[in-house]
């Protein structure tokens, strides 16, 4: 069955759940080099290049309540960083990050209680502790009297099928179980914002699908939270959000619907086109084709004999211009595909064209 992401409830105020508006964050550093002498009696570092990273750059988003936002990038984009900013884990060198109105910088307590996160691995929770010794403590951390904590673990436990689980040490759950564990802990805070890190990762397929519905169903519907998820996964992205940001290098792409985001590359096509091997080297092809009218992305690589040309462009790109360059060169034509955007591909077709 397809997940249909929740529609959106009217809200009195105007205020975000979450925003994030020009947040900047740069890490400095000097790589090390160890060194061991001759004699092997000491060994000492030393202090090699300076090195800077642009982990954000000016990143300004806002989350609604009641919405389930997708944050969507490959490793080192930034999502990380982004949710470390908002548990005010990492202080950003410029901007602001606000949680219901509350700035998470100058009120980081009131923050906290607004805003809980659920990583892919159950950090936290003491793997020798059962389930409901390991929700006793949080529910003392958050401050809540002992015989309420007790009702509501029951009650939580018993809600997400844990409760025949609840008194063995926490190392036996699968990663599923493990995860609603982790969902339990956050209920207990009444915070009104959840941030999860890649949802259903490890998860075997039918976990994963549970897991979405739980989400959707009881967190958002029933629950009525507002979700951040930061993923890999644009299927499961697009079929449960509201609305995604793309992200790369630090930098935010385009923010929108699902059907927003497609729409942004609906107007390109991808062409692959091989030709026969030339009897000489066919030095700058891609540079000359990336110069062609419309032409948004180019590669070419040797291929069974030949050469594979593969471009992303718009719909309007000149094509007697390159199959101009292609004659010219002495190159003969021995397949063409094309194909129009999917929204799988947008998100690689904008970093792409972003990092051209």
């Amino acid at each position: 069955m397809t997940l249909e992401a929740p529609a959106l409830a009217g809200q009195e105020s105007h205020t975000p759940a979450v925003k994030l508006d020009g947040i900047y964050k740069r890490f400095n550093g000097r790589s090390r080099t160890l060194k061991i002498s001759p004699s092997g009696f000491y060994r000492s570092f030393i202090i090699g290049e300076e090195w800077a990273t642009v982990a954000l750059d000016r990143v300004s988003f806002s989350v609604d309540h009641g919405e389930i936002f997708g944050l969507l990038g490959p490793n080192g984009s930034g999502k990380t960083t982004m949710i470390k900013i908002l548990s005010n884990l990492i202080i950003p060198d410029s901007g602001a990050a606000y949680i219901e109105g509350i700035n998470v910088l100058k009120r980081p307590y009131a923050a906290a209680a607004r805003l809980q996160t659920v990583l892919a691995d159950p950090l936290g929770m003491e793997r020798r502790l059962s389930s409901r010794q390991n929700l006793l403590l949080f529910a003392s951390l958050y401050n809540i009297p002992r015989s309420e904590a007790n009702e509501r673990i029951d009650k939580l436990l018993e809600y997400f099928g844990l409760s025949e689980y609840a008194d063995k040490a926490s190392q036996s759950l699968s990663t599923g179980m493990s995860r609603k564990l982790s969902v339990c802990r956050v209920l207990l805070s009444d915070a009104s914002v959840i941030v999860f890190d890649e949802p259903t990762s490890g998860m075997d397929p039918v976990s994963a699908d549970g897991f979405r519905k739980l989400i959707i169903n009881d967190l958002v519907k029933r629950e009525k939270k507002t979700i951040i998820m930061a993923t890999h996964n644009l299927v499961e992205a697009t079929s449960m959000c509201n609305r995604i940001a793309l992200l790369n290098k630090g930098k935010l792409l385009a923010v929108g619907s699902p059907q927003e985001i497609r729409k942004a590359v609906e107007d390109r096509v991808d062409v692959t086109l091989l030709v026969g091997a030339a009897d000489s080297p066919q030095e700058g092809l891609q540079e000359e084709i990336a110069r062609v009218d419309g032409v948004l992305t180019a590669d070419v690589q040797s291929n069974r004999g030949g050469e594979e040309i593969r471009l992303t462009g718009r719909k309007d790109l000149d094509y007697l211009t390159l199959f101009s360059i292609v004659s010219r060169r002495g190159l003969k034509v021995q397949s063409l595909e094309t194909s129009s955007a999917s929204l799988e591909d947008a998100f690689l077709r904008l970093t792409k064209e972003a990092e051209k």
